[in-house]
């Protein structure tokens, strides 16, 4: 953690699954997370739910409780739930904090109900119409567009996470980026199926990314 903020980040942001076993109780959770809050002096931690190599979503107090001590100043939540997501955000307010959600079902919902953001996989896809999205979701002059692009991003969720990150690589490809679809892990076939959803994904969102006279970042 000390290597990493030597580097000139932010904040160092740990893996939750990573400081507690699965079977172990949240008591013990906490108790390493505020040593670890103790052996890092005032470094700016922040948290990633990530569903590797188990999920372990922090309770709305947990959250709470950490924020509370001024270092914890960015969770990435992977619960899945909007009503935790409002109970965090209602326990958190008025802190240097941010939660950010990843589920892009409720993209918009959790915006308005004060989320500072989004850290889904749709941004690894097309950076621009998250941002877009942030910037006016809570803006009347565009309340049906802001719709379709919640519409959009719900439709298309299964091939966005089908092999991911593979089909994310190839989706940069189509938009001119040189990636190769190269993973370290092992996710899955790239069908024939697959990869003709991610072109229909592409020809969509250029479409829909034209519609809204989005500028693009590639």
């Amino acid at each position: 953690m000390k290597e990493v903020s030597d580097a000139g980040v932010e904040a160092v942001i740990a893996i939750s699954s990573l400081l507690a076993e699965e079977n172990e109780t949240d008591e013990v959770f906490n108790e390493r997370v505020f040593d670890l809050l103790h052996q890092t002096d005032k470094i700016p931690l922040g948290f990633y739910e990530c569903p590797v190599p188990y999920k372990r979503v922090l309770k709305p107090q947990q959250l709470a409780d950490f924020v509370s001590t001024d270092r914890v100043i960015y969770h990435k939540d992977t619960c899945l739930d909007l009503v935790q997501i409002k109970e965090k955000l209602k326990l958190t307010e008025g802190k240097t904090f941010g939660l950010y959600d990843a589920y892009i079902v409720h993209a918009v919902e959790s915006l308005k109900a004060g989320a500072s953001g989004l850290s889904c996989i749709q941004g690894n896809y097309f950076p621009e119409l998250i941002v877009w999205l942030c910037d006016h979701y809570n803006d009347e002059a565009f309340k049906d567009e802001v719709q379709v692009v919640q519409q959009f991003l719900i439709d298309n969720m299964d091939v966005m996470h089908n092999v991911y990150p593979v089909v994310s690589k190839y989706f940069l490809q189509k938009r001119g980026l040189n990636i190769s679809t190269f993973t370290r892990r092992n996710v899955g076939s790239f069908t024939p199926s697959i990869v003709k959803g991610v072109e229909t994904l592409f020809d969509d969102y250029t479409l829909l990314r034209n519609n809204l006279n989005i500028k693009i970042f590639i």
